[in-house]
């Protein structure tokens, strides 16, 4: 942060207009919207009133705020129009569609998903963005035209939650089809030479690195996370260093710094600071003009800007500044997560920080100097943790307890991995200069590889996000950090030393929770029709075993929401129980959750033929206690979980007949089952009967104490992880 910036008392338009936007826009999102345009009028009759009683100070500022609020109206009413009805319109239809393909095709386990812009759906041309899943397709590149004959949409938003972050981009359409046409165009454009220049950067790293450092190096370089695998992701979120990968502030003050001083010798100021202006921006397109990118360049860009025209630039008007353009180009941005995450950190950094941080003096010797700094870094990771906490429990529903920490010790590897891969690929005409720094970048990579790894086995310390919690943690900050404050006056060193222990013990006692709670067991059932989809989590093991049949994507999503909202980073294995042509929604839940081990009953077509199949009835034994027999037969598709303690009997087949049935299979603590009661299925020796539909009991005419999940909604059964 640039000292000689404009102090606190001064205007910051650009800093209450870029607020003023987000803050508005996310008040459009959760409510509804003809209700949030009250909005407007509410600020316009507070200026006036505040013009009358002649408060022209506060008026001012209101008025930057009315207008931020205005603009971020009329960007959001026109989004509405433009995008989300049209989108609406298009749900369920089947249509011809064709665009230009916008990135690298992504092949999953069956298909491939192409990203398409500026989409012409129907002969009409639409600028909607659509993701398009078809069978696997060689040879598209960015750029190409993709076009589909008959092509099945479906509405992506979910306009009930906050999550308009995964439509930022503008995708707000699904598609399916059997096939589709590539057309090659020519690349010639300056934003296909970017895209080439990273191709070749990319592999150079492969050619010069071991293959699984090269995917690492590539992240962190270009941005380029899609090589990753996903054990290593799933460490990287469990150990909370997943923000050291997303290339933003950190990455670009790094490069913009080594530009910076290599050139800032010569005598004339214009050139160094011209020079990394203009890498700032090249840097943005290689690395995929990204929110967090894109809202770092702009403040650094006018960080050397200011001190072309000798005007330093204040921090809180360039964060407000790029929010404001980042914004009025996508005022979706606002519900982004990357975006939120990226602005509030940085936030942190201008507002917190700096009251706690501890300044060296000449007067401090040099071990002092040293405990100092590592003081001020743990400081920096604690207060950009408080402000970005929120945003990760919205979104994410959990947050990595170890962020603080892994942000310590996973500094130095990155920024070694950093600069040595720069520096191989920048030498890659003298091959024994490249490969020097490529040997100390893979010695960077494993290093970095072993502490995540290391981090990564405290599992516990990823915590699902509870509002109480959050609440108790603020209040005793705020408290504990006043309470200093205002008996130490001006010792900032006092007040830091709390900040740390107040959080550090709010952290602390939220891991002896987790820990506290590691044997239970938690089976969980989402309330998504008549699909039977069970859930069987374990704290003692961070174990989790899907049990799914069904065929639409309902279910894949809420599980995926469930486990994402209980800081589950994995799954341990998937169970397919019975074969059959509406259970295409188990491989959409396969690729959805990746895991080696898959237990399916004999003759599924559904999964890549290199997973193996169990016969048709099989017993599986748990880590976490618990037993899962699977009982396939031509008239009936049971499903029997159980240990000491809890007994619950599943039926997947509503058509089924379990006349003359094993007797065992009669009683336990829940019996649930698929659309309906099977016939031959006496209900008397179950203490809790539920039926799985989106129709209520009392539609259904189901026996008088047996429940429908649309009465119930998701349902939780908690219990022991003790042996039988």
């Amino acid at each position: 942060m640039d000292r000689n910036a404009p102090k606190w008392n001064l205007p910051r338009p650009f800093a209450a207009a870029g607020a003023s936007m987000i803050a508005s826009t996310a008040f459009f999102m959760l409510t509804d919207v003809k209700a949030a345009f009250f909005l407007i009028p509410a600020l316009l009759v507070i200026c006036t009133v505040l013009c009358i009683v002649r408060e022209y100070g506060f008026c001012k500022v209101l008025a930057v705020v009315t207008a931020a609020s205005v603009c971020s109206a009329l960007l959001f009413a026109y989004k509405e129009l433009a995008v989300v009805q049209p989108s609406v319109v298009l749900d369920g239809q089947t249509v011809s569609v064709e665009g230009t393909l916008a990135e690298a095709p992504a092949p999953k386990t069956k298909t491939t998903a192409f990203l398409l812009s500026d989409c012409v759906i129907d002969g009409k041309e639409t600028g909607l963005t659509v993701l398009l899943y078809t069978k696997f397709s060689e040879g598209a590149e960015t750029g190409d035209t993709v076009s589909a004959e008959n092509a099945t949409v479906r509405f992506a938003a979910d306009k009930n939650e906050f999550y308009y972050h995964t439509l930022s981009d503008g995708c707000w359409l699904d598609a399916t089809c059997l096939s589709v046409r590539i057309t090659p165009q020519s690349r010639s454009s300056p934003g296909d030479l970017i895209k080439h220049v990273r191709a070749g950067v990319n592999t150079q790293l492969t050619y010069g690195l071991d293959w699984e450092n090269s995917p690492i190096a590539s992240a962190l370089l270009t941005g380029d996370r899609s090589a990753l695998s996903y054990d290593f992701t799933r460490a990287l979120r469990i150990a909370g260093a997943s923000h050291l990968f997303a290339v933003s502030g950190l990455h670009l003050s790094l490069w913009a710094s080594v530009l910076f001083y290599v050139m800032k010798k010569r005598r004339n100021a214009l050139f160094p600071n011209l020079a990394v202006c203009v890498f700032i921006l090249f840097y943005i397109a290689v690395t995929g003009f990204s929110p967090s990118v894109l809202r770092a360049g702009i403040m650094s860009v006018m960080l050397y800007a200011g001190r072309l025209l000798k005007k330093p630039s204040d921090p809180l008007n360039s964060l407000g500044l790029a929010a404001c353009i980042l914004l009025t180009n996508n005022i979706y941005l606002a519900g982004n997560v990357s975006f939120l995450l990226s602005f509030f950190a940085i936030f942190a950094i201008i507002t917190l920080y700096p009251v706690f941080q501890a300044r060296e003096t000449k007067t401090l010797g040099e071990t002092k100097r040293r405990l100092m700094r590592w003081q001020n870094t743990v400081l920096l990771s604690l207060c950009v943790l408080l402000y970005t906490a929120p945003v990760s429990g919205v979104f994410f529903g959990s947050i990595s307890l170890l962020s603080p920490v892994s942000s310590l010790v996973c500094a130095l590897p990155v920024t070694l991995v950093m600069l040595t891969s720069f520096l191989g690929v920048l030498f890659g005409w003298f091959p024994f200069v490249s490969e020097v720094f490529f040997t100390v970048c893979d010695f960077g990579c494993n290093m970095l590889r072993d502490t995540v790894g290391f981090l990564s086995r405290f599992s516990f310390c990823a915590s699902s996000v509870d509002v109480k919690f959050l609440s108790v943690w603020y209040i005793v900050s705020a408290v504990l950090i006043g309470l200093v404050w205002y008996g130490t006056h001006k010792h900032k060193q006092k007040t830091a030393i709390a900040l740390m222990c107040c959080v550090s013990l709010l952290i602390c006692f939220q891991i002896g929770k987790n820990i506290s709670a590691r044997n239970d067991v938690t089976v969980y059932i989402p309330a998504v029709g008549n699909a039977t989809v069970c859930c069987i989590s374990s704290d003692n093991y961070a174990f989790n075993v899907l049990i799914g049949t069904g065929e639409d994507y309902d279910d894949a999503a809420a599980i995926r929401s469930y486990l994402q909202r209980n800081a589950a980073f994995t799954l341990d294995a998937l169970v397919i129980p019975r074969v059959s042509n509406a259970e295409n929604g188990n491989a959409l839940m396969f690729a959805a959750f990746p895991t080696d081990n898959v237990y399916s009953a004999a003759g599924n077509n559904e999964l890549p033929a290199e997973i193996g199949t169990r016969a048709d009835c099989f017993t599986l034994e748990f880590k976490n206690g618990l037993t899962y027999e699977n009982l396939l037969t031509p008239d009936y598709a049971l499903g029997l979980l159980y240990n000491r303690e809890l007994r619950i009997v599943f039926c997947y087949y509503p058509g089924a007949d379990l006349t003359g049935a094993d007797p065992a299979l009669f009683y336990g603590d829940y019996l649930i089952c698929r659309g309906e009661i099977p016939k031959g299925l006496p209900t008397g020796g179950f203490a809790h009967v539920l039926v799985l539909s989106d129709k209520t009991a009392g539609t259904l005419k189901l026996p008088q104490g047996v429940l429908s999940t649309a009465d119930t909604g998701d349902i939780t059964i908690k219990t022991s992880a003790s042996k039988k």
